[in-house]
């Protein structure tokens, strides 16, 4: 990997990569620092942003005004010059001793701290008083006066209304999540199910070093199963997931159900599709709603709302199987001889547990996964074959596949650039620059023919191609706590190893890591008597158990990136490409939307392949002996059977 590496810089293209990287750094420094839409609260001149102290609230918030009155006494030795360095979220007034020094009213320039020189302070006592307003958020200070030694800190007071004072919180200092605690620790957790796993692992164990070194009982090192046999006992697991899921499993489970029921509902009464404003989720793309409208009308004329929502999440639990038969072609295409891999890579991309709960509920992010994962296929084996018969129309059918993802859900947009950059690096010196560019539209073509005109009509009636679920233009103005971000959320991890659950209040990577490995948010519920019915034990130890493949996609994204030239390594290119893309998508969401909820494995779900892809690659690096082969395969083996159990339903 260090030579690929060394071989890069060498490059002239690889320079030019180098400082492309140090340019766009800079530029997103210099946004951090200076975008009012960026909520990042950093400490300075040993000043703290401080707020109220109140427990922390799991649910959604409108917008109102918010205001907290701040105070701090304090006593003058001798007589200091009056310079203050104030920063409020968003607006503020400051006064001292009753005197108003300062209305800072402008809520676009909160992040530009003003400097207050009101004249000379007399030696005595004195009182700082701040009030402070923000709208779509919490009200916060920062201020700071070295030349008396005063600063914002746990030391201030805080108050609604100027008369319950209480201390005031520190924005470093985390809020205790209180339902977090009544769930089990994954290290106790583990130990609790590991007779049951290490029976598991014991006997993959000896199964794969019987197979290897020829030793042992005849009938097990003869049992060898075919990924094709594999994959059918997969989608068996899931028939019997959804026989026991369906009618356990609460309608409100998932991530705003009611918003998608009504959607549904809305196509089937009025026979159109809503605008953004007319409902909470209605700023959606439509497909999966014009796919589940016909079942609804059809269905509502016999049963009641609750028995079609059970058969509306049909499509959703088949898009999540999909998954198996998609993660088994991609590996099978990149690695044609390694029929472990096939497996691996299947069962990865179908047992992700981000994959198996949320198909549990009315959505439309599964089947825009679905197709998303499935034009990465059918990239990946255009590839491997660009002068097969039909070149043409296997581009335009990939784009259309794609464009029916977009159909699905706008975040598959995200995957446009990096595919046509890929393809058209797969054509180049094997085809003519005039084909390359008539393959590339075609692609394009397609794109636009599935999912162009919903938004044309977007840009026509709304005046914008898009429009988000957090945009007050909706008429649902909303945040969540704690409401802003600090500095060491962006490279802090480790809460989701201790607590997964709502661990994502802790940072951006605590908070993908838990569901991606888990259903860290419970699928939206925020209280402990609708929590979803998994096995949380199971649950919990599947955190600390995927740290092993977690441990292939981060040696597979390496591989990719400084490993030396292979067949899979463009489409392991491809795979780290497109995983960055979705994860910067999502960085710049959390920086800007004031939601813990905006961080959420779930959004990558359509990039299952891609994490199969890279898992596969880093752990083939891993299983270069016997000895790790077999651990390796073992510790998979008991990782699959925690991600699966831990979505079984269990009655309570």
């Amino acid at each position: 990997m260090a030579s690929g590496l060394a071989a890069a810089l060498r490059s002239g293209r690889g320079l030019a990569a180098v400082l492309g990287i140090l340019v766009l750094a800079g530029g997103v420094g210099r946004w951090l620092q200076t975008s009012p839409r960026v909520v990042l609260l950093s400490p300075r001149s040993g000043a703290s942003w401080i707020g109220i102290a109140e427990p922390l609230y799991l649910g959604s918030k409108t917008w109102s005004d918010d205001v907290v009155h701040f105070r701090k006494s304090f006593v003058l030795v001798a007589a200091a010059e009056l310079e203050l360095e104030v920063a409020a979220l968003r607006c503020a007034q400051v006064r001292m001793d009753g005197r108003i020094l300062a209305s800072l009213e402008d809520p676009a320039s909160w992040r530009r701290a003003r400097r207050l020189r009101a004249g000379r302070a007399a030696a005595g006592a004195h009182e700082l008083w701040v009030t402070v307003l923000d709208r779509g958020g919490p009200a916060m200070l920062r201020l700071a006066w070295p030349g008396a030694g005063v600063v914002t800190d746990g030391s201030w007071q805080a108050s609604r209304d100027g008369r319950s004072w209480s201390a005031a919180r520190p924005a470093e200092i985390r809020r205790r999540v209180d339902l977090s605690e009544m769930f089990p620790s994954p290290g106790r957790a583990l130990w609790g199910r590991l007779p049951a796993l290490l029976c598991v692992f014991l006997l993959v164990f000896m199964w794969v070093w019987c197979r290897d070194t020829g030793q042992g009982p005849v009938w097990l090192r003869r049992w060898a199963p075919s990924p094709e046999t594999v994959r059918w006992f997969l989608w068996g697991a899931w028939g019997l997931l959804a026989a026991v899921n369906l009618p356990r499993v609460r309608l409100n489970v998932g991530t705003d159900v009611g918003g998608h029921m009504a959607y549904i509902a809305y196509v089937a009464a009025h026979a159109r599709l809503p605008l953004a404003g007319d409902g909470w989720q209605m700023f959606q793309a439509p497909l999966y709603y014009l796919l589940s409208a016909p079942a609804y009308a059809v269905l509502s004329h016999w049963w009641c709302e609750a028995s079609v929502a059970h058969m509306l999440r049909l499509l959703p639990w088949f898009c999540g199987a999909v998954q198996v038969e998609l993660g088994y072609r991609g590996i099978r295409a990149l690695y044609p001889e390694r029929r472990d891999l096939q497996i691996l890579g299947m069962v990865l991309a179908g047992f992700m547990p981000m994959n198996i709960y949320l198909a549990q509920s009315v959505s439309n992010e599964g089947l825009c996964a679905a197709l998303s994962a499935a034009s990465l296929v059918l990239v990946w084996k255009f590839r491997l074959a660009p002068d097969a018969p039909r070149p043409e129309a296997r581009l335009l059918a990939a784009g259309a596949v794609l464009g029916l993802a977009i159909l699905a859900k706008t975040t598959a947009a995200l995957l446009v650039l990096p595919l046509m950059l890929f393809l058209a690096g797969a054509v180049r010196g094997c085809w003519p620059r005039r084909r390359v560019w008539v393959g590339l539209g075609l692609f394009a073509a397609g794109i636009v023919a599935m999912a162009g005109w919903y938004y044309a009509r977007n840009w026509m009636l709304l005046g914008r191609v898009f429009v988000g679920g957090w945009d007050p233009s909706r008429g649902w103005a909303w945040w969540q706590d704690p409401g802003f971000r600090i500095p060491s959320q962006l490279w802090v991890w480790g809460e989701a190893l201790r607590q997964p659950v709502y661990a994502g209040l802790s940072g951006f990577w605590d908070g993908f890591y838990s569901t991606l490995w888990s259903d860290g948010n419970l699928s939206s519920m925020i209280r402990f008597e609708s929590r979803p019915p998994w096995d949380y034990a199971y649950m919990a130890s599947g955190v600390w158990l995927a740290l092993l493949p977690s441990l292939g996609i981060l040696i597979g994204t390496i591989s990719a990136v400084f490993g030396s030239c292979d067949p899979q390594r463009p489409s392991a290119r491809l795979a780290v490409v497109c995983l960055g893309t979705y994860l910067a998508a999502m960085l710049a969401m959390f920086l800007t939307v004031p939601a813990y909820s905006v961080v959420k494995a779930t959004y990558t779900v359509g990039l299952l392949p891609c994490y199969a892809l890279l898992c596969c690659r880093g752990l083939a690096w891993l299983m270069t002996g016997r000895l790790a082969r077999a651990a390796v395969s073992a510790g998979m083996a008991c990782w699959a059977v925690c991600a699966y159990l831990s979505y079984l339903a269990v009655p309570r």
